[in-house]
C-alpha cells in the first residue's frame, strides 16, 4: 500500500529526521513553489524520473539551477546508445505511486520503488536547508542535507551523490564511473506485455485496420504542420501543465499525415493503399514517439529551471521597490 503525506511525517518523526513542512496550493513548476516558500530558508530541488531500455528506473535529484545532461549521464551509467529517457507516466503511478509533480527522494519510501536507484546531486551538501514535495505538491518539507541522508538510511539506501556537471569522459581504459548506481533488477509492473512492442506512449490509439489511417492533408498545407502543438503550448496557463500526449499526438498526427498524402494519388486498389498507410504510420509512431515524448519532457523540465530564476528575479525586483 503506498504511503500517503500523513504516514510519510509520522516515519520521519518515528526516526528523528527533522524537517519543516508548508502548505501551500498545488504547484507544478518551482518558480510556482518559489512564490509560496521563496521567501524561507531553503534551495529548490528539481526531480527526473527516468528509465533506460531495460526498463529500470532512476530518480535524479538536483538543485534546480543544476544542469543534467542525459547523454552525458548514460555514458556515465554504461547503458550505451540507448541511454536514459523520462519515464512513463504510468510507472509513476505504478511505481512511486506519486501523482504528477511530486517525484521527490521522498517517494522511494514506497515497497514499489525499492528497485528504483537514485542519484543525488553533490550540490545539496552544500545547502542549509533542500525543499521536496511530501509525496503530494500541495506542500513543500524542509530537509538539511544531514536530515535527508539519515532518511535515506531509515529507508535502507546508502546515499549516492553525483556532480552532474562534471566533465568526465568515458571511454577506452576510462570505464563509466556511476555504473555501480544502475539498478540490478527493473520494478515489478514495468515489463512490456508479451507480444507488443516497448513504447513509451501507450496515449497513442493504434488504427483499425477497416478504416482509412490517416485522412490526407489538404493540398494547401504545409509538408509538416506544427501549429497544433505550438497552439496548444502557448495558451497553456503553464508549460508544467501541458498535456505531452496530446501535444506528442498531435505532432504524429501531422507527421504521418504529410508523409501519407500521397498515397491516394497511387494507383493501387484501396485495400493496398489502406496497407500501405497503415504500414507508414505504425513505422512513424514506432520510431519517432520515443525520442519526440523524450525531448517534450525534457523542454518542461527545463521550463521548470527557467521558471525558478523568474520568480527569483521577481523576488529581488520586489524587494528593492520596498
Amino acid at each position: 500500500m503506498a504511503h500517503s503525506r500523513e504516514s510519510l511525517m509520522s516515519f520521519l518523526q518515528e526516526h528523528g529526521v527533522e524537517c519543516e513542512t508548508h502548505d501551500h496550493a498545488v504547484v507544478m513548476t518551482v518558480e510556482e513553489q518559489a512564490k509560496h516558500v521563496g521567501h524561507l530558508d531553503g534551495s529548490f530541488s528539481k526531480n527526473l524520473f527516468l528509465k533506460d531500455k531495460k526498463n529500470r528506473l532512476y530518480v535524479v535529484s538536483t538543485l534546480s539551477t543544476t544542469q543534467v545532461d542525459l547523454k552525458a549521464l548514460s555514458a556515465r551509467l554504461g547503458l550505451g546508445k540507448g541511454g536514459v529517457r523520462m519515464a512513463p507516466e504510468e510507472s509513476l503511478h505504478a511505481v512511486l505511486q506519486v501523482p504528477l509533480g511530486s517525484v521527490t527522494p521522498f517517494a522511494l519510501i514506497n515497497e514499489s520503488a525499492r528497485s528504483v536507484a537514485l542519484l543525488l546531486d553533490v550540490g545539496f551538501q552544500k545547502q542549509s536547508r533542500v525543499f521536496f514535495h511530501p509525496l503530494s505538491n500541495d506542500a513543500s518539507t524542509a530537509v538539511t542535507p544531514e536530515n535527508l541522508d539519515k532518511f535515506l538510511k531509515a529507508i535502507g539506501r546508502e546515499p549516492a551523490y553525483v556532480d552532474f556537471e562534471a566533465a568526465v569522459v568515458v571511454g577506452k581504459g576510462q570505464p563509466p564511473d556511476l555504473a555501480n548506481l544502475v539498478p540490478k533488477d527493473e520494478p515489478k509492473g514495468t515489463e512490456c506485455q508479451p507480444g507488443t512492442a516497448e513504447s513509451q506512449v501507450p496515449a497513442v490509439t493504434p488504427i483499425p485496420k477497416q478504416v482509412p489511417a490517416v485522412t490526407p492533408a489538404p493540398k494547401q498545407s504545409p509538408a509538416i504542420s506544427t501549429k497544433k502543438p505550438i497552439a496548444a503550448v502557448s495558451k497553456a496557463k503553464d508549460v508544467a501543465r501541458v498535456d505531452i500526449a496530446s501535444v506528442l499526438a498531435s505532432v504524429l498526427d501531422n507527421v504521418v499525415a504529410a508523409a501519407v498524402s500521397g498515397v491516394n494519388s497511387l494507383t493501387l486498389e484501396e485495400e493496398k493503399k489502406r496497407a500501405v498507410t497503415n504500414s507508414i504510420d505504425a513505422a512513424i509512431r514506432l520510431r519517432l514517439a520515443p525520442d519526440l515524448e523524450s525531448t517534450l519532457m525534457m523542454f518542461k523540465n527545463t521550463m521548470y529551471a527557467e521558471g525558478f530564476k523568474s520568480a527569483i528575479e521577481s523576488q529581488r525586483h520586489s524587494s528593492t521597490r520596498q
